[in-house]
């Protein structure tokens, strides 16, 4: 068993395209698109071999690698390649196991608009779509008894695309002790979730000490 080895890594790489800007003194605009590919033969956390399984890596020790090196002319070489293929290891290679990390996201496009409206509203415009999450099909690795193989390649499947879209009406009403009384109701305009829509309200109290909406109005979209 490897702690580290040299078919172990772990790469990342990105662009961000980021645009703040305000319009007028009303509306202040957050876009930004992020192009990025994290990869490797482990995620760095602890990865399961399937969902209902308590079997599999963690971050300080994997059975990646655990493939014996078996010379040819070996006696034993068919029998060690059928019980553990797939597992990859020094003289075999990573067998599937560097590719598209879980979290992985190949496009991210976010947007955040508000506007500060006349009589104390102010309305928020939020939007955000994401290319999908990468997943793969398993395989089983008989020796073990498990399904950890990545016999098609390790996130070499794609879930589908979603986005939504929501926007969030706020009134504020000043009260006493330097306090104001915000109302906000949230609603989902768009969303390619299967999930129905859904209408959320929330009331709260803040101290006018901790900045009034305009200086929130710059917070980046989340």
């Amino acid at each position: 068993m490897f702690t580290n080895f040299e078919l172990k890594r772990r790469d990342y790489k990105a662009i961000e395209v980021e645009l703040n800007g305000r319009i007028a003194d009303r509306v202040v605009v957050n876009a930004s698109y992020t192009w990025s590919q994290a990869k490797g033969t482990n995620p760095g956390q602890g990865e399961r071999s399937i969902w209902t399984s308590n079997w599999g890596s963690a971050y300080e020790f994997s059975i990646f690698g655990d493939r014996p090196d078996v010379p040819e002319s070996a006696p034993e070489k068919e029998l060690y390649d059928y019980l553990y293929s797939g597992l990859g290891g020094r003289g075999v290679g990573d067998e599937g196991w560097y590719g598209f990390l879980p979290y992985s996201v190949d496009h991210m496009a976010k947007l955040l608009v508000i506007f500060q409206a006349p009589w104390g509203m102010m309305l928020s415009l939020g939007g955000e779509f994401l290319s999908g999450y990468h997943w793969e099909k398993r395989g089983l690795i008989v020796g073990y008894a498990d399904y950890s193989a990545f016999i098609e390649g390790r996130g070499a499947r794609t879930t589908p695309a979603h986005a939504y879209l929501d926007w969030l009406p706020k009134k504020s009403s000043p009260s006493a002790a330097e306090k104001s009384l915000d109302w906000a109701s949230m609603s989902i305009i768009f969303s390619t979730a299967k999930s129905p829509f859904r209408i959320s309200r929330r009331t709260s109290i803040s101290s006018a000490r901790f900045g009034d909406d305009s200086s929130r109005a710059g917070c980046s979209s989340k």
